[in-house]
């Protein structure tokens, strides 16, 4: 048996702790031995026997001459820290330039979860107190924000290294921050299509154009790109040291923003309709936001794993076509029926066939994250 360098894909014997050809710490990993080692010569620290070509002692990691006399250079194959490096190890690739290395951080860092139990009993007084003063609001309250909690836990549950539940409320609180961003463009980027609406000759065409404006620019383009900054601020965490983090931070970030504005469509409805508002939003449009959040997440930290950037205009084609698609059924069909009945009938199919396409994609996204590693720990 041998081990295999993971930073100079190295073979090594199987008692090695660093690699011969560059002293990098070696993990317990080992895989088949392809032929067996021989004309050894010896370490003159701790007389164990190496390769003709080692550079380092595998049991001690002593830098070592050709003829087995010991370097007395700089002692660079020990490494202390965790080190980072990208699945690829050839030269033209390197890494992200937003990720960064943990910080004095064990791969088993313990998780102080008390931000997230301390917000969660306050949100769970706050919704006590809104149903002693009026039980309908703190049911719809409730029914606004359950979707989210059980999409997280889902995913959470399938996390094989399970993430802080603080850096997860981070996320989540991130993504509900960035609502207020959101809305501030919306408003912007609004004003600019009514002034190029204005200047268009009135008929289809016109309405047309308003109606695919506001579904894929207004709402899809700023909404998902505001999941992409929340990706990409939990990058530079620690603890998003898997492909598959880059999922469930991104699916997490995706349903803070998802949840406020879930809360503001069903409280702000009509008295009729604010249960079948909550029901639709809660099957459709909250577990869409998660799907397209998860699409970027683990686009992102693909991105990194294979050691390529993460540009916002490439990364976001995909959820912005989901979200406008989405966005844009509802619009048309309210366009062009004026039956209630038959455009909730069409819409609803169209965008239910469309989130279990989308949801059949993001669970390929997480089968393929699987074993997917973006740190080495020493």
């Amino acid at each position: 048996m041998i081990k295999r360098c993971p930073k100079c894909n190295t073979t090594n014997s199987e008692e090695a702790k660093f690699c011969y050809n560059c002293g990098y710490p070696l993990k317990s990993t080992l895989i088949e031995q392809d032929e067996p080692i021989k004309d050894q010569k010896l370490c003159p620290v701790c007389n164990t026997s190496l390769l003709p070509n080692a550079k380092f002692c595998h049991a001690c990691g002593t830098p070592v001459t050709p003829n087995g006399v010991q370097d007395n250079g700089s002692n660079q194959g020990l490494v202390e820290e965790p080190t980072f490096k990208t699945h690829e190890t050839t030269s033209n690739l390197k890494p992200h330039p937003y990720y960064k290395p943990p910080y004095s951080m064990s791969p088993q860092a313990k998780d102080d979860s008390s931000l997230f139990w301390s917000v969660t009993i306050i949100l769970g007084i706050i919704i006590l107190l809104i149903y002693n003063y009026q039980f309908v609001y703190g049911f719809l309250l409730t029914l606004s924000i359950l979707p989210s909690i059980l999409i997280i836990l889902y995913f959470y549950k399938k996390d094989k290294e399970k993430e802080p539940l603080n850096t997860l409320m981070k996320a989540f609180v991130y993504g509900l921050l960035t609502i207020i961003l959101a809305l501030f463009l919306e408003i912007m980027v609004m004003f600019i299509i009514s002034v190029i609406f204005d200047q268009l000759p009135k008929g289809l065409f016109s309405d047309i154009f308003l109606l695919f404006s506001f579904a894929f620019i207004v709402a899809a383009m700023v909404e998902e790109y505001m999941k992409y900054l929340v990706v990409k601020r939990m990058a530079r965490d620690p603890n998003f040291n898997q492909v598959y983090d880059g999922i469930i931070y991104g699916i997490t970030g995706a349903l803070g923003f998802a949840t406020l504005e879930n809360i503001f469509y069903v409280l702000g409805g009509g008295s009729d309709s604010q249960f079948l508002i909550a029901f639709v939003r809660g099957i459709l449009a909250v577990p869409m936001h998660a799907v397209t959040g998860g699409i970027i997440g683990y686009l992102y930290a693909n991105n990194i794993y294979l050691g390529k950037r993460s540009e916002a205009t490439k990364l976001l084609k995909l959820p912005i076509l989901i979200h406008g698609t989405y966005n844009f059924n509802f619009l048309l069909f309210s366009y062009l029926f004026e039956r209630e009945d038959l455009l909730l009938f069409l819409s609803l199919f169209l965008n239910a066939l469309l989130l279990v396409i989308s949801v059949w994609y993001l669970n390929s996204l997480v089968k393929e994250s699987r074993g997917k590693q973006l740190v080495v720990w020493s």
